[in-house]
């Protein structure tokens, strides 16, 4: 199982970590998830630096086309100008260590909330973290609902039935799983 996981499953402990019910503090729970918390740790450490750094990217093309105050320290050797103060961190910014570290601090959810929610409550207090779970809650768990779509149009466009056109084999598609719900 660890060999399965250290190899395809790093959005589960992400997801995990993500999750304000369980946290770092559900790897110490089983034995395979001592194994595995160090690695996933570093593997989401990771994963949120990049988040943060494309998050950073983004805001900065978009922050209402103010344009920064350039630092004009003129170089003499080679006359050129100092643009370093473009690259500097923006007062609005949230260090991106003690967003993280607020986050782990906060008390874990309890069992019943849902998560959706408490990202959303949370987002301006962890806008990269948020992101995230955003991103990651969205990936499906199982291909099997996709799988069982294609069963059923399989079903739909047989041989005599090849010259259905896309919108027959559409609405066909949305009566069986009306008919499926009792709706």
């Amino acid at each position: 199982m660890l060999k399965h996981y250290y190899k395809t499953n790093w959005v589960y402990c992400a997801v995990l970590i993500l999750d304000p019910r369980h946290k770092i503090d559900t790897f110490s729970a089983t034995s395979w998830g001592l194994e595995m918390k160090q690695e996933s740790v570093e593997h989401f450490n990771k994963s949120y630096r990049d988040y943060h750094v494309s998050m950073k990217t983004e805001t900065s093309h978009v922050e209402e086309n103010v344009v920064p105050e350039i630092s004009e320290k003129v170089d003499d050797e080679n006359d050129s100008i100092d643009f370093s103060s473009l690259y500097e961190d923006s007062p609005k910014s949230v260090d991106f260590k003690a967003e993280l570290d607020g986050y782990l601090a906060l008390k874990r959810a309890t069992k019943d909330q849902n998560i959706l929610d408490w990202w959303k409550v949370h987002e301006h207090n962890f806008p990269t973290l948020s992101r995230m779970a955003r991103d990651l809650f969205s990936i499906m768990a199982t291909s099997v609902p996709s799988e069982r779509l294609f069963s059923v149009a399989g079903l739909v466009m047989t041989k005599t039935r090849n010259s259905l056109n896309d919108e027959s084999v559409r609405a066909l598609l949305c009566l069986h799983s009306w008919l499926d719900k009792s709706l």
